[in-house]
């Protein structure tokens, strides 16, 4: 690759701390980004441990494939909500010691230009995480119904004027087709009145971003996976950045936790409980923040499988 990206793992070292039970197990890696937690992983692994990195971008696997010359690690090419059948495939079901998943946009996906998830720089309207899938931004923005965008808008990102913004990008692909991130920009900081220091059009950004890669089901099927793929006594150490995240995460552990019998009815597992909450959740240091923005929202959160 011709190019390098500076990445900062988020909770990098307490992240590892909770995940590394045993020097020699084998652990998943579910979002190799740009390995800053596969390689810690594989620092603190021995000879007889193993590595096992997904990632749905080729451009992650390429850049694994490149730099990590490691017999203990492979890397595998595919959504992190395939994790049952990549450890079927592999006959590691049931035999994983630790599970790390770092949810949402990786640092070097926002930090390439190119891949259109961010309006920092102009860039074409791509959004996609695989970019072997058809379905682009500009494709769903130019096509979608305005109630479907508006609804996206809303629903995956907390936007209030989400119908006022749809409104405005119907308005505006009907004079011209809407192809860039600052064009898409535009439209929406131009559609609504907003204060503050963060840009008007980063929830509608994240909102499209999200349903694009279709991120929170997918998140939803991995959560599902995983504890199939656990071997009893092996963790899941999840970290979260936003509160549909957040959110989905919390009901996981609280759908396959013991005492969920007394939660409302219907929100019972009808299965034996699976999962026990290990601490409390995890946020960055002070430090951290300071010194990777990116990470002020993050939280982590530990399970370990118990049947």
């Amino acid at each position: 690759m011709n190019y390098q990206f500076k990445h900062h793992s988020v909770l990098l070292e307490k992240s590892m701390d909770a995940l590394i039970i045993d020097r020699c197990g084998i652990y998943i890696d579910a979002t190799f980004g740009r390995g800053g937690h596969s390689a810690e992983i594989l620092a603190r692994l021995n000879s007889q441990g193993k590595l096992i990195a997904i990632d749905r971008d080729q451009a992650a696997i390429d850049y694994a494939n490149e730099n990590i010359n490691d017999i203990r690690f492979k890397a595998v090419h595919s959504n992190y909500s395939e994790i049952r059948e990549i450890s079927n495939t592999l006959n590691v079901t049931g035999k994983i010691d630790g599970i790390l998943v770092d949810c949402g946009v990786s640092s070097p996906q926002l930090d390439d230009a190119s891949r259109g998830f961010s309006f920092a720089k102009d860039a074409p309207l791509d959004m996609r995480m695989d970019q072997t899938q058809n379905l682009t931004a500009e494709l769903w923005i130019n096509e979608a119904s305005e109630s479907e965008i508006a609804d996206t808008i809303y629903n995956n990102a907390d936007e209030r004027y989400s119908r006022k913004i749809a409104k405005a990008i119907c308005i505006e692909r009907a004079k011209k087709r809407i192809k860039s991130t600052l064009e898409l920009a535009e439209i929406v900081k131009q559609s609504i009145r907003h204060s503050g220091p963060t840009h008007p059009a980063t929830r509608t950004f994240q909102a499209i971003r999200v349903h694009i890669n279709a991120e929170y089901s997918s998140l939803t099927k991995m959560l599902e996976g995983a504890v199939d793929v656990l071997k009893v006594g092996g963790r899941l150490v999840m970290i979260s950045f936003h509160s549909t995240e957040h959110l989905i995460v919390k009901r996981f552990i609280q759908l396959n936790r013991p005492g969920n019998e007394n939660l409302k009815r219907g929100l019972q597992t009808p299965t034996v409980p699976r999962l026990k909450r290990i601490g409390r959740v995890v946020r960055p240091s002070l430090v951290e923040m300071r010194q990777n923005t990116r990470s002020r929202s993050a939280q982590m959160r530990i399970v370990e499988k118990i049947a």
